[in-house]
């Protein structure tokens, strides 16, 4: 439906004859937009949910009225400069300071065109939401439908300039396509896999206010899967990963829980990655602890060789932003009743056999700075551990993993998806998946990744992607020049041609 969803609404809001009601029209939808794909959340948080769909249907309103402004320059303008507001739309929502979510982007609806999803390591995500943009306005504005008088143009659009939109649009999608073949060509042959990793899922459902005892059988159900993936491996892996928050408590204590994980990774001789809370005592305030949500990896010796603190965060879920500038913030609680605080560094890199891994946590790999960010610092593999539990039994993880499978193919490297409830994945450098364990299954496997070698190097520590180079600053330039050219082409459009103005001026002279 991504491909022709948004035109009816294209065509609704450049129809409406007052401002005030396309923004009506585009209100509506937004709202129903973004509720339907927030109501995941309804059950955990009801007011969270209300509040992120009318904060998000804020950017898609702005940017249906910008469409409607680009609508009467024309078919082909229309067509371009609807597509460049929609990724210049997309970004802004992305990266925009505390509450920046990079969610239900077009592009992610090609996550499963195994060709079209390619182009993902020139332009990011943010590419592929411009084609399908570009496909929704070109059915909403190539009509010669009487829709001149309510877009105030001079002119009804002519069969010639619709017929140029489509064929615009067809060679986009065309040019895509076949990018993406050359580059599934070039890549599959390429691929070489390497040592096995293992995964454990626990499946456990999460709630608020367990008791120490319920944390204590949640390690021990995890420590039995462990034991069960050694004991059933073909071929010993080389690491095995934990999900999110798994280890209950603080890695860095003398917690029974914390000392029980390390003393049983010492007993296998491997290392193990796992997520934790990690604790620290606030030196201004002695008995406050300050926590960061973790990720740590023990060698086969039970010691902690690295660590990694969460850097995005969630707000008003795992903390309660603008305490510090607005003091009665203190007294709202986050979702998770955590107020954990924001890591500062990049993800180290953890080099095991030909792996050179890095981390991110939960919905950071929804983020594609991070993953850019890891892939230029040198990794090939990118690890991220998630606790989707508290969305059981909806869509919310399947979202989640839409989401976040693009960073694979955007920087060429696999991604290992750890879960706790699922989906538990592997997702290669082209972006296909092998689920690993079912969804909302008890389970384990082993996975061997598939690296992708530089070129020039016989080292697999990975290819260089544009995207890697340029990032999100390269892909709004592009988006605002695209749509800054399409303006002057409208402009030019509407000038009198040279030869009237010649003709003019000689009448004048004439008189």
């Amino acid at each position: 439906m991504a491909w022709f969803a948004l035109a009816p609404v294209f065509w609704l809001v450049a129809k409406a004859p007052t401002g005030w009601a396309a923004a009506r029209v585009a209100a509506v939808f937004s709202l129903v937009w973004c509720g339907i794909s927030f109501s995941f959340l309804w059950n955990l948080v009801a007011a969270g949910m209300i509040a992120l769909t009318i904060y998000s249907s804020l950017f898609y309103v702005a940017a249906l009225l910008c469409v409607r402004r680009v609508a009467k320059w024309g078919p082909v303008n229309a067509a371009v400069a609807t597509s460049a507001i929609w990724v210049l739309t997309e970004l802004l929502r992305s990266v925009v300071p505390v509450f920046g979510f990079p969610w239900l982007l077009l592009g992610h609806s090609l996550l499963y065109h195994d060709t079209l999803r390619q182009g993902a390591d020139v332009f990011g995500v943010y590419g592929l939401s411009a084609i399908v943009a570009c496909a929704n306005a070109t059915l909403a504005f190539a009509s010669t439908d009487g829709l001149s008088a309510t877009w105030r143009v001079s002119e009804q659009p002519s069969s010639k300039s619709a017929w140029k939109a489509v064929c615009l649009s067809g060679m986009l999608i065309f040019g895509a396509q076949m990018y993406g073949l050359t580059m599934v060509s070039r890549i599959a042959p390429r691929l070489v896999s390497g040592p096995p990793i293992g995964v454990v899922q626990g499946n456990v459902f999460q709630k608020m206010g367990r008791s120490n005892q319920e944390f204590t059988q949640i390690l021990e159900d995890h420590i039995k899967l462990h034991e069960s993936l050694l004991a059933s491996a073909k071929e010993k892996p080389i690491l095995v990963c934990w999900a999110e928050t798994m280890v209950p408590g603080s890695i860095n204590t003398e917690e029974e829980w914390a000392m029980r994980f390390k003393a049983y990774v010492k007993t296998t001789k491997l290392p193990a990655l796992t997520g934790a809370n990690f604790s620290l005592e606030n030196p201004k305030n002695p008995g406050d602890a300050f926590s960061y949500n973790s990720a740590f990896i023990l060698d086969g010796d039970g010691a902690v060789v690295f660590k990694y603190f969460k850097r995005r965060l969630v707000a008003f879920g795992e903390y309660v932003p603008f305490t510090e500038t607005l003091p009665f913030m203190k007294w709202l609680r986050s979702v998770t009743r955590d107020q954990y605080l924001r890591g500062e560094e990049a993800s180290p890199i953890y080099a095991i056999g030909p792996y050179r891994i890095a981390t991110n946590i939960c919905v950071e790999d929804i983020h594609p700075d991070l993953a850019l960010e890891a892939a230029n610092n040198g990794a090939n593999l990118i690890v991220n551990v998630t606790n989707d539990g508290w969305f059981y039994k909806n869509f919310g993880p399947r979202a989640h993993l839409q989401a976040a499978a693009m960073r694979a193919i955007e920087v060429r490297r696999p991604m290992l998806r750890v879960t706790n409830t699922g989906y538990t994945v592997m997702i290669d450098p082209l972006g296909r998946m092998e689920t690993l364990v079912p969804l909302e299954t008890v389970g384990t496997a082993v996975t061997t990744p598939l690296l992708l070698p530089a070129k020039k190097e016989s080292t697999t520590n990975g290819a260089t992607t544009i995207y890697m180079k340029l990032g999100n600053i390269w892909v709004g330039a592009i988006a605002l020049g695209v749509l800054v050219l399409a303006g002057f082409s409208r402009i030019r459009a509407a000038l009198p041609a040279k030869t009237e103005i010649v003709a003019l001026n000689a009448a004048e002279t004439s008189s």
